[in-house]
């Protein structure tokens, strides 16, 4: 009555309650969709949704109505769904992007069977005019890297506002250039950073990112995420993406999913997005192997090794370029790891965990195997660590009891866990640990350092080892 017209437009509406009104119904012709009123049923959700989702009630309601129309004969087993946006002679942005983004996921959808189909692109060249040079990344990509950054922990309502987000943070953060590969907001749709491209489907993935690690800028691929919480949208657009890479041949069947997240270590400061990441890595997160190498046994039942000469009974993954026995300053700006070792020594050795090496995961030193006895069930763990930079995450000590039936691996226990920057100082730490078994005969000490960017370093030097209580 409002808009004047002499009936309503559509062949049935649904409203939030997931009721359905009948407007035309099946056997008049609507008038929905110039051009194709003749060919096709229209039907509406009460309400707006270019912000939000209708609600499940509706949801279900509306696909209810399109089986009907399958079950009388009104609607063919072979039709096309489609958005009013689809309609040729019609420019609207509705039914809205998340309500758009719903119905791409329903049968009879066009090209529900190639996902990259299924994907809302937002192209470089909506977001900024700047071009960048560029490298060709060689294809197939073995590794995708998931991101989350304090600089995007910020909720944005609409397109709008994503992307002037987005514009912003590439701006401010990296000079005209984004270093990651896409991003996605709320919404479900996916910004090409990379590329310079009209067709988005093709151009985001065919240039090198600017990884924090350098040495995987030619074989994997950033993703970082919009908003301080998560949506579910994310997630399956997440999904529907990787799926996109691997059917064009920039993905490899089995990628890998690593987790590079900007976090700070101060909670109050950690973006809830991060609990994105986290159900992100529980789904689709490659999983830290064991390794499979036999640790040797300690040369006595005590140590105590300051590095000097050689690194005694302790032992890092060199697969993983792992911890390495260093002198002098881990970093020459001095803004990450020690200058000295712990004794003050500028010539002198220590175990060296670089954090611009291993962003993307955890890496371990072990000691070698020591001897367990019901009465003699106690060690003493001292050990000197410098833990500086602000992308410092923590660094966790382990003990490994290996039983008699299980020769390899046996129970793990986290006994220990310091977190966070400590300033560029050596700090003492001394820790008693009881072993509460008398079924292992043997136990082994590790060290796990974890990094959450590249800038922090930890250290560790004049590790003992004793028997009994400290």
């Amino acid at each position: 009555m409002r808009l004047e017209w002499t009936d309503i437009a559509y062949s049935f509406l649904v409203d939030d309650y997931g009721t359905v009104y009948e407007g035309r119904g099946w056997d008049n012709v609507g008038s929905h969709t110039k051009g194709v009123n003749f060919v096709s049923f229209g039907a509406a959700v009460v309400g707006n949704y270019t912000k939000k989702l209708p609600t499940e009630a509706a949801i279900s309601a509306m696909k209810k109505v399109i089986q009907c129309g399958i079950d009388l004969g009104k609607i063919a087993n072979t039709y096309e769904l489609k958005g009013h946006r689809d309609a040729k002679a019609t420019k609207t942005i509705c039914p809205g992007d998340p309500l758009y983004n719903e119905i791409k996921k329903w049968d009879n959808f066009p090209n529900k069977l190639d996902p990259c189909g299924n994907l809302s692109w937002i192209e470089r060249v909506e977001w900024t005019s700047a071009k960048i040079e560029t490298k060709p990344i060689k294809h197939p990509v073995s590794k995708v890297f998931v991101y989350h950054s304090n600089n995007l922990c910020v909720d944005c309502a609409n397109y709008t506002e994503c992307r002037d987000l987005v514009k912003k943070h590439n701006w401010t953060a990296l000079e005209n250039d984004f270093a990651l590969h896409f991003i996605i907001d709320g919404l479900g749709l996916v910004y090409d950073m990379r590329g310079y491209s009209r067709d988005p489907n093709v151009s985001g993935w065919m240039d090198e990112g600017r990884l924090p690690i350098k040495a995987d800028n030619d074989k994997a691929y950033g993703i970082a995420f919009i908003g301080k919480s998560q949506t579910k949208m994310q997630v399956e657009t997440f999904e529907i993406l990787l799926k996109c890479g691997v059917q064009r041949g920039y993905l490899v069947k089995n990628y890998q999913v690593l987790n590079s997240s900007f976090n700070t270590n101060d909670p109050k400061e950690v973006c809830n997005n991060g609990l994105l990441i986290n159900e992100i890595m529980q789904k689709y997160g490659t999983p830290e192997k064991e390794e499979s190498f036999t640790i040797p046994e300690a040369s006595g039942d005590t140590s105590h090794c300051n590095f000097q000469e050689d690194t005694c009974d302790w032992y890092a993954d060199e697969a993983k370029n792992g911890w390495k026995r260093h002198r002098g300053a881990a970093d020459e700006a001095g803004m990450t790891g020690p200058l000295k070792d712990a004794d003050n020594n500028i010539n002198g050795y220590y175990f060296l965990a670089d954090a611009s090496k291993h962003i993307d995961g955890k890496i371990k030193l072990s000691s070698a195997l020591y001897p367990l006895t019901e009465v003699q069930r106690y060690y003493c763990l001292k050990f000197w660590y410098h833990m500086y930079g602000k992308d410092v995450k923590s660094l966790s000590i382990w003990i490994h009891v290996y039983s008699l039936t299980k020769l390899f691996y046996g129970e793990r226990k986290n006994v220990l866990t310091i977190t966070g920057n400590k300033g560029p100082k050596w700090l003492l730490q001394a820790l008693t640990i009881d072993i509460e078994t008398i079924w292992a005969p043997k136990v082994n000490f590790e060290f796990v350092a974890s990094f959450g960017n590249y800038l922090g370093d930890i250290a560790l030097d004049n590790i003992e080892i004793t028997r009994g209580k400290c």
